[in-house]
């Protein structure tokens, strides 16, 4: 494999009608909005665009009508940006399941706890609206022990 040295980072960016439903989920999980920028066209003061981000993890934002009011206006091929909702799944590795179960208490689980052989457990829960977020602990499951059969 060739390395790739002119790319530093990929951080997915989510589009969503509203932001501020998101807020409370990552913040119980300690990712907090580092970057927020106001929807300047309407008087609610609803977000636009925010960034989320705790230590070695980010995660960006945008609301459908920002990406109509912004990338469309300026984009030399329109069609390359959807504006519509798209369902999205975020692999996250974590340090111990349980404790993000934990934090995540009374949010909707949509795929229990899985255990399988040689794999680490993994979860899934919906992130409000159209995501939803599948974590595995970093730690793996003990092996079983093997017997031989003499």
């Amino acid at each position: 494999m060739i390395p790739v040295t002119t790319l530093r980072k990929a951080t997915p960016v989510l589009v969503v009608e509203r932001i501020e439903p998101v807020i409370p989920f990552w913040n119980k999980l300690g990712v907090t909005v580092t970057t927020e920028i106001p929807d300047g066209s309407a008087d609610d003061g609803r977000l636009a665009f925010v960034i989320f981000a705790a230590e070695g993890f980010e995660i960006m934002y945008q609301t459908t009508d920002s990406i109509k009011e912004d990338l469309l206006k300026s984009a030399s091929v329109k069609d390359a940006f959807r504006t519509d909702l798209q369902q999205t799944t975020l692999f996250v590795e974590v340090s111990q399941l349980s404790d993000v179960e934990s934090k995540l208490r009374g949010e909707r689980l949509i795929m229990p706890r899985v255990l399988r052989f040689m794999a680490a457990p993994k979860s899934a829960m919906p992130i409000r609206p159209a995501t939803s977020l599948s974590s595995q602990s970093t730690t793996p499951r003990p092996e079983p022990s093997l017997r031989s059969r003499s």
